[in-house]
């Protein structure tokens, strides 16, 4: 039985090694997985998230130690992850390794940029701004991302 539309789900994952060095994770086809979830390989302690489901070659450098929270398996809606609306009045209209466009409906927001591991991208108010609005902000491709403006907040990822 494979993964269906569900709830974003996480699991942990850890790692044992008998020497210490660079190690190779390799995706060539995930089976199972419903079209409208996307699949993440965290690793925790570089911040980076890999999307599975683009065949990735991962390259990591794991200590000899054995480590269980060094990794964790994210499953997220696809519709989440969408670069559309997901709150009545905020729309992502661009995104990219230089920064945002969006567009809202009140004045006078306050726009933070998140990552899924709470680490905190950007964040300032933005006043009386003409719409649409153009946040600069660095962003990293294989990074699951959170838009928050007000009260109203989507995930999204650059393609």
């Amino acid at each position: 039985m494979g993964l269906s539309s569900l709830d974003d789900i996480t699991i942990p994952l850890g790692y044992t090694v008998k020497e210490s060095g660079d190690y190779l994770i390799k995706t060539k086809q995930l089976e199972g997985i419903n079209e409208d979830l996307s699949v993440w390989l965290v690793d925790l302690e570089s911040n980076t998230s890999y999307n599975l489901q683009e065949n990735v070659d991962i390259s990591v450098h794991l200590d000899k130690k054995a480590s269980d929270k060094r990794f964790a398996l994210k499953v997220l809606s696809s519709r989440v992850l969408a670069e559309t609306n997901m709150a009545s009045d905020l729309t992502l209209l661009k995104a990219n390794e230089r920064g945002l466009t969006i567009r809202y409906a009140k004045k006078d927001q306050y726009i933070t940029v998140y990552d899924v591991n709470g680490r905190v991208h950007f964040n300032k108010t933005i006043y009386g701004e003409e719409q649409p609005v153009s946040v600069d902000v660095k962003l990293n491709r294989h990074q699951v991302y959170i838009l928050k403006v007000g009260n109203e907040s989507l995930k999204f990822s650059i393609k």
